[in-house]
């Protein structure tokens, strides 16, 4: 395929979490279709790439943990600008027995779990911090939030928050509780 020009190359700014792509032509049952140029969504194997262009990585991690500990998958710190590959290390293990298995089956593509929650949801209704907010401020805050999700959606983000902070932050999983259930009396579990 031959190379395109930079006119033909998406020039525009791409909004957060896209890029830009060329054009290009695609050929199907012997019949072609130019493709323009766009912006398309960053795969989370393309993030990952990006995050981890220009770090040297060292193939080598840890194969077993001991008894109490569990992997850590290798990840890229981002501080300050600052990008640090962090290898994969044994951690201590905070979670119930038998983490990575719901029902008895591994957690994968077609058993998720709850699966990985959107960051800054709530937090833009300044429900974040909530230990050093008060209940009349954390309520007003799932309000605002609640006229825009929807009871049944902040419903499930509250009850997720609760389970994943049980063990690593007790006290914040007891706000998450009482909040869930405020929830369910005040509006009651509907759609948006």
């Amino acid at each position: 395929m031959a190379r395109h020009s930079l006119s033909q190359r998406a020039d525009r700014t791409c909004p957060v979490g896209y890029i830009p792509r060329r054009a290009y032509t695609v050929r199907r049952n012997g019949k072609e279709k130019r493709m323009g140029a766009s912006c398309v969504r960053i795969s989370v194997k393309a993030r990952t790439n990006m995050r981890m262009r220009g770090i040297r990585t060292r193939r080598v991690g840890v194969r077993r943990c001991r008894p109490g500990t569990i992997r850590r998958n290798p990840y890229v710190r981002i501080r300050d600008d600052r990008r640090t590959f962090i290898p994969a290390s044994c951690v201590t293990n905070v979670g119930n027995p038998g983490k990575g298995l719901i029902g008895g089956k591994p957690i994968g593509p077609k058993n998720p779990g709850i699966g990985r929650l959107r960051k800054g949801n709530l937090s833009v209704f300044g429900y974040k911090d909530i230990r050093t907010l008060s209940e009349e401020q954390r309520h007003t805050a799932l309000e605002a939030a609640v006229s825009k999700y929807g009871s049944l959606s902040i419903w499930r983000k509250l009850n997720a928050l609760f389970i994943y902070t049980r063990n690593t932050a007790p006290d914040s999983s007891v706000l998450f509780h009482a909040d869930r259930d405020w929830v369910k009396a005040r509006f009651g579990i509907k759609a948006h």
